[in-house]
């Protein structure tokens, strides 16, 4: 009973985890959007009804781009809305298809570990750029790179966790998948 009570309570931190990044992302992706749009129909109706525009209409969503990307990545990752290919595995056992996720998982965690090394070690290398018109550090637009690995690092250890806790929801869906028309397909 203890381990069951163990899932239970593993299953609801991943789940609140997901939902959180699934937020954040979006919050973030939505900003950057509204930000990107808003900009550049400002600047086009200007153009139209004024002859002007606004200087930084092409400069503010080239700083705005990276953060609508990513943020739409951490929240499309949360929901399992990334790609997939799982024609192999839904057929697999249920434990083999455990330790494959727990194999998978593990080594996404491990790549992503390493990619945001890497990403913080080009920090330096944006520090003394801004941008020429608002004069915004061009760090800023790049510190959306790492920060989406983090929270894609954050959602893979929730997904570790929950597979070692045998709780892990992709599995459940993968087998809902697997019993329905849609086993084996490309899932985007």
């Amino acid at each position: 009973m203890a381990s069951l009570g163990l899932r239970s309570v593993g299953h609801g931190i991943v789940t609140r985890l997901e939902r959180a990044l699934v937020v954040l992302g979006g919050v973030v992706a939505v900003t950057a959007l509204v930000a990107i749009g808003g900009t550049l129909l400002v600047s086009v109706a200007l153009r139209y009804t004024t002859g002007t525009s606004l200087e930084f209409a092409t400069e503010l969503p080239s700083y705005a781009f990276p953060w609508l990307v990513c943020g739409g990545i951490v929240a499309a990752a949360g929901v399992a809305g990334h790609m997939a290919v799982d024609f192999v595995v839904v057929r697999l056992p249920r434990r083999v298809r455990q330790v494959v996720e727990l194999v998978a998982w593990a080594s996404i965690l491990l790549v992503l570990v390493w990619t945001v090394m890497a990403a913080l070690r080009l920090v330096d290398s944006f520090a003394g750029q801004g941008t020429p018109i608002l004069g915004w550090p061009a760090v800023g637009s790049y510190w959306a790179f790492p920060i989406a690995l983090i929270a894609l690092a954050v959602h893979a250890v929730g997904r570790l966790v929950a597979t070692l806790l045998g709780v892990d929801t992709h599995i459940d869906t993968v087998e809902a998948a697997a019993a329905g028309a849609g086993a084996g397909e490309v899932h985007v």
